[in-house]
């Protein structure tokens, strides 16, 4: 009923209790994840109810933790996925109904690996495409539709853990083979749904100077951008969206022939 207990090396049959999660919440947890933060401690990450937690291997808190994830329920027993991301830790817990949610090891909510949607029964499948350096998740509806999306790594970056899960389900491991061409443009908009103020549209493969033009649902501009191409395959262009009322967005990016179209919502 959530007591974490560490196994000492010498003495794999002496248990040492580090933590009890029922002393701050009447929930199960989620499943453990593990990851190494930048300054090379072991770091558990766990929530129950709606508070994530980030300990050490001796129990202590990691700084920041507890953290409030405001209304946001975490599923019982549910495994956990740890991403690294610029030198931090992204723990990503999964909802009872509506989506998962990240949080980095400075207790900060991560935009870009949050999203909501009415969930079905089969929890999100991440894996790494190790050729295109892509992090790939497969999710479900609640009308059992399945959808595939994606976002390239950086340098650096990585699927930690992506756990152990209880109910015979084991690990997933494995290499993907990439049927679409990396040259081709591609862009999306995150976080998506935008619940603040500022949303980034990252652009890659462009061939020359870019266009961004952002349409209401009832198709008036409301954005005209142009950037210049930059000499990275990737390039992040930060809107302010704060002159939007809530609802639906289209972009429309270009780039020499190419052109991309991306829907987004805007939520205040």
């Amino acid at each position: 009923h959530g007591k974490i207990s560490r196994l000492q090396k010498n003495n794999l049959s002496e248990k040492q209790y580090i933590f009890d999660v029922s002393a701050f919440s009447n929930s199960l947890p989620s499943q453990l994840a593990l990851g190494i933060d930048n300054e090379q401690r072991l770091v558990l990450s766990f929530a129950a109810a709606n508070t994530a937690f980030m300990i050490l291997n001796d129990g202590s808190f990691v700084d920041k933790f507890p953290q409030r994830l405001s209304d946001f329920i975490v599923k019982e027993k549910s495994f956990v996925t740890v991403l690294q991301k610029d030198n931090d830790l992204i723990s990503i817990f999964s909802a009872v109904k509506d989506g998962f949610v990240g949080i980095n090891n400075h207790g900060e909510i991560d935009y870009l690996n949050t999203m909501f949607w009415q969930k079905g029964n089969i929890e999100p499948i991440w894996f790494k495409e190790t050729q295109s350096n892509r992090l790939y998740i497969l999710y479900s509806d609640v009308d059992n539709n399945v959808y595939l999306a994606y976002r390239s790594l950086r340098v650096g970056d990585d699927l930690v853990w992506n756990g152990y899960r209880n109910g015979d389900k084991g690990m997933l491991t494995g290499t993907t083979v990439e049927r679409v061409s990396d040259q081709s443009l591609s862009a999306y908009v995150y976080p998506n749904p935008v619940i603040n103020d500022n949303c980034r549209i990252r652009i890659e493969n462009a061939k020359s100077d870019i266009k961004i033009k952002i349409y209401n649902i009832a198709g008036d501009l409301v954005s005209d951008k142009i950037l210049s191409k930059s000499q990275n395959i990737y390039q992040d262009y930060q809107f302010d969206n704060s002159r939007l009322t809530s609802g639906v967005y289209y972009v429309i990016v270009s780039s020499g022939d190419e052109h991309k179209r991306i829907k987004f919502a805007v939520i205040k």
